[in-house]
C-alpha cells in the first residue's frame, strides 16, 4: 500500500513491524499474517526479528483480505506499505502521513501507538480474553497487556448486571434477602 492509503490494519502491530512487513509474510488464502521483521529507528535498517525476538501469527479479517488483495495487485514493492518508488517507509514518514490523514478527516489527532490501546480495549469489550490479547500484541508479560486493555465506562456499566442475587421483578419466586430466624 502506498503512503496515503488508509489501511484498516488487522491487529495491532507496532510501527516498526508495519514498516518491515513484506508480502512474503502475508497469506491471503489462509487469512494469516506473520510478523517476523521490524525496522530499527536507531540503525535505520530492517531487522529479521521483532521487538520481542519472536515471530507471531495474526489473523486477517475479511475486509482487510479484500484490501490487501487490491494492494498486492497494484504493488511493485516487496513491502506491504511502501513509498511510490517501492522502498520501505521511515517511521517519520509514517507518523507524518498518519497525522496528515487525521487532519484531512477533521478527527481528533492521536498517535499510532494509541491505536494499539484502542484495539486492545475493543478486543476485550467484544469478548476477547487477556491471554489471547497478550499474544496478539506480542507482549512478554501479561502486566503490560493489562495496561493496554482499558475498558470504557459504558462497557463496565453494561456488565454490572451480569451477576445479580436479587430475583427479577416478574419472577414468581421470592427469595428473602435475609434468612428468617430458625426456631
Amino acid at each position: 500500500m502506498c503512503i496515503g492509503a488508509k489501511p484498516k490494519f488487522v491487529k495491532a502491530p507496532r510501527v516498526s513491524e508495519l514498516i518491515g512487513l513484506q508480502w512474503d509474510a502475508v497469506d491471503l488464502e489462509a487469512k494469516l499474517l506473520t510478523v517476523r521483521r521490524s525496522y530499527s529507528k536507531h540503525s535505520r535498517k530492517l531487522l529479521d526479528t521483532t521487538k520481542s525476538g519472536k515471530p507471531r501469527v495474526l489473523g486477517i479479517n475479511p475486509e482487510m483480505v479484500r484490501l490487501l488483495r487490491i494492494s498486492r495487485n497494484q504493488s511493485k514493492s516487496d513491502f506491504v506499505f511502501s513509498r511510490n518508488d517501492g522502498s520501505h517507509l521511515s517511521c517519520d514518514s509514517l507518523y507524518d502521513q498518519f497525522k496528515s490523514d487525521q487532519m484531512k478527516a477533521h478527527v481528533r489527532i492521536i498517535s499510532i501507538h494509541d491505536m494499539r490501546h484502542t484495539y486492545a480495549s475493543h478486543y476485550m469489550m467484544n469478548g476477547g480474553n487477556i491471554y489471547d490479547l497478550k499474544e496478539l500484541l506480542g507482549h512478554a508479560n501479561i502486566k503490560t497487556t493489562e495496561r493496554y486493555a482499558h475498558l470504557a465506562p459504558a462497557h463496565l456499566a453494561s456488565k454490572a448486571s451480569m451477576v445479580c442475587f436479587v430475583p427479577a421483578v416478574n419472577d414468581a419466586t421470592v427469595i428473602p434477602l435475609i434468612s428468617p430466624a430458625i426456631p
